[in-house]
C-alpha cells in the first residue's frame, strides 16, 4: 500500500478510537466552579472547544496552540496524520474567530513545545491537553505545559481511553481523576516531572 493510500483518512484507521464527547461541557463546568481567569487549550484544530468555552464564561482568557499542520505517516501507535482536513482553512477560521474575542483568545500557531515558551511559569490556571496523541506527545505537551499551570491549577487533557494517552497519564499523572466525556484531570503538583 502506498503513503498516500494510507494517510488517506485517519477517520477509518483511528475508528475504534474516536468518540464524540461534550468535553467543552466539563470545561466550561470546572471553570465556573474554580473561578479560573487564564487557561490554555493545546490542540485546537477547529476551535470547537477553544470558543465554547470562552463564549460561555466572559472572564476567562485563553491561549489556543495549533500547529494546524499534517503530518506524515509514523510508525508511533495512534499517531494522527490529519490528512482529512484543509488545515490552512482551519487554521484561518480559528484566527478570525480569536479576533471577536478582544483579547481574550491568543493563538499560537506552532507546535506545542515552542508556544510553550511564550507564556509564562505559573501563569495558568489550568491548560487542557488534546494535541498529539502519541505517548511521546502526550508526554511532551505534559513537559512542556504542566509548569505553565500555577500552583493549586490543574492540569487536564482529553481521550484518557486512548491507551497511548492512558499510558503517560497513569506514568506522570498518578491518581488523576475521570471528569467525564473523555477529560481527566491532576492538580499541577502532582504531577511528576
Amino acid at each position: 500500500m502506498g503513503q498516500a493510500s494510507m494517510e488517506m483518512s485517519d477517520r477509518r484507521r483511528l475508528a475504534h478510537l474516536v468518540r464524540s464527547t461534550q468535553q467543552h461541557k466539563v470545561l466550561i463546568r470546572m471553570a465556573r466552579d474554580h473561578g479560573w481567569r487564564t487557561g490554555a487549550e493545546v490542540g485546537v484544530l477547529r476551535g470547537k472547544t477553544l470558543f465554547a468555552v470562552l463564549d460561555a464564561v466572559p472572564a476567562l482568557s485563553m491561549y489556543g496552540i495549533d500547529q494546524w499542520r499534517r503530518l506524515p505517516l509514523r510508525a508511533d501507535e495512534n499517531a494522527e496524520t490529519y490528512a482529512d482536513f484543509d488545515m490552512q482553512a482551519l487554521r484561518r477560521s480559528v484566527v478570525d474567530k480569536s479576533m471577536s474575542y478582544n483579547g481574550r483568545c491568543i493563538i499560537l500557531a506552532m507546535p506545542s513545545t515552542e508556544a510553550a515558551e511564550y507564556v509564562e511559569p505559573a501563569s495558568l490556571d489550568f491548560v487542557f491537553i488534546d494535541g498529539d496523541h502519541t505517548e511521546a506527545g502526550v508526554e511532551r505537551d505534559i513537559r512542556a505545559w504542566a509548569p505553565k499551570v500555577r500552583s493549586g491549577g490543574l492540569v487536564l487533557g482529553h481521550d484518557c481511553h486512548w491507551i497511548t494517552v492512558k499510558r503517560v497519564i497513569d506514568r506522570l499523572c498518578p491518581g488523576w481523576r475521570d471528569e467525564g466525556e473523555a477529560v481527566w484531570s491532576i492538580p499541577v503538583g502532582e504531577v511528576c516531572l
